[in-house]
This record gives C-alpha cells, sequence and structure tokens, in this order.
C-alpha cells in the first residue's frame, strides 16, 4: 500500500526534484505539488493525503502555519517540514 502526500514548496527546482525523487519509489503516491501555503491548503482539504512535505518558509501561509491549520482541522494529515 502507497501512502498519499502533496509537496509544497515555493522554490521550483526544490518542489520538482522532490517530485521526481518521490515518482521512483513505488511506496509513494503523489498527488499534488504547490508553489505556496494557499494552494497547498486547498489542495490538502479536496485530496486528503496522509502526508505534507511542507516548506518552513513559503509565501503567504508559510509550513509551521499550515501543519497548525492542518491540526485545528483535525485532518488526519502528517506534517513533514523542508528546510
Amino acid at each position: 500500500m502507497s501512502i498519499s502526500l502533496v509537496l509544497a514548496d515555493d522554490h521550483p527546482l526544490t518542489r520538482e526534484g522532490m517530485k521526481a525523487y518521490l515518482a521512483k519509489e513505488t511506496d509513494f503516491n503523489i498527488l499534488g505539488s504547490y508553489a505556496d501555503g494557499e494552494s497547498a491548503w486547498a489542495g490538502i482539504q479536496q485530496l486528503k493525503p496522509q502526508v505534507a512535505l511542507l516548506d518552513i518558509r513559503m509565501p503567504g501561509i508559510d509550513g509551521v502555519a499550515l501543519a497548525r491549520k492542518i491540526k485545528d482541522a483535525s485532518l488526519p494529515v502528517a506534517s513533514l517540514m523542508l528546510t
């Protein structure tokens, strides 16, 4: 069974690199990739991934605030921070 996840990072090279790396792994199913916290939040609410890989510093909603929103909404999503 694969782990569903979303990526959120405002740096395209980092985001695409992580996406390419994780796409090679059969244990992961990438549901979405986002350049900012607002669109990541919308995707997380809609797609309901098991894991959210979040950049700490992003425009708008940063990774820490986004993890807090996930927790406050009682979504069963594990948040991992990228620096």
